[in-house]
């Protein structure tokens, strides 16, 4: 069986009595749709799922925020609105992180490939 990422092969487990229990690979997600080895789920899908972990704790936290700004206001109410305005704002936040989500986890599966050249402490 083939690593969906690196194209190499994926690794076999075996257990203290040599015998092999494992030999489907690991599940390559959210990188790839497709089983990888350990090496590219240890280098490139674990760090993956800390992104993509990190950033939906991130959203989740903000679109609380949003609820706990927006209660109470309104459209008319003058001094509502540099809270109308934060709201607003933080909604942007929110649709960009999501909007740049699935970017963030392919800059990590291409910044591991030998012929990349993407340093993503830059980027992310």
């Amino acid at each position: 069986m083939k690593c969906i990422l690196c194209e190499g092969e994926i690794d076999k487990k075996y257990n203290d009595d040599g015998v092999m229990y494992w030999d489907q690979g690991e599940n390559a997600q959210p990188i790839a749709d497709g089983q990888c080895c350990l090496k590219c789920n240890n280098h490139v899908v674990i760090p993956g799922r800390v992104v993509q972990f990190t950033v939906l704790n991130k959203i989740s936290k903000l679109k609380e925020r949003v609820k706990e700004l927006s209660k109470g206001l309104t459209r008319t109410e003058p001094k509502h609105r540099n809270k109308r305005r934060n709201v607003a704002l933080l909604k942007d936040v929110i649709d960009l992180e999501e909007k740049y989500l699935d970017k963030k986890i392919q800059l990590i599966a291409l910044s591991s490939r030998d012929d990349a050249e993407v340093d993503l402490k830059t980027v992310l």
